[in-house]
């Protein structure tokens, strides 16, 4: 009787304990800041793509505003073509940037979410 007890009432806690959970991880204080970035539909859903396929890497960017892609040098407003981001992730092996992004062992962009950085980047 004991176990069934001690079995229902873990059973009942667990379901009362669903929601946010706040602890340490550093995964939370992005998911869940309050100074998550903001934008346009597109420059969010390139900012989503770098996130899940960049950030190993280049962290600091799931927190940048389109300002701070422009301002850092990474996008030139309007101009795909003139912009690292965008280069870097074309498998150029010449222009402005010293290397082809990613880096061996990670997943490349895909066509459709070059397409989308092109989009956001000619929004600019």
């Amino acid at each position: 009787m004991f176990k069934f007890s001690l079995a229902l009432f873990l059973i009942t806690l667990t379901g009362f304990s669903c929601g946010k959970v706040n602890n340490s991880s550093s995964l939370d204080r992005v998911y869940y800041s309050a100074s998550r970035p903001t934008g346009s539909s597109l420059f969010l859903s390139v900012n989503s793509m770098l996130g899940t396929k960049c950030s190993g890497c280049h962290p600091a960017w799931i927190s940048f505003s389109e300002s701070d892609f422009i301002s850092g040098g990474l996008v030139v407003a309007k101009s795909p073509d003139a912009s690292k981001l965008y280069y870097r992730n074309q498998s150029a092996t010449t222009g402005p940037g010293p290397r082809t992004m990613p880096n061996s062992g990670f997943p490349a962009l895909t066509s459709d979410e070059i397409q989308t950085m092109t989009d956001w980047i000619n929004s600019l």
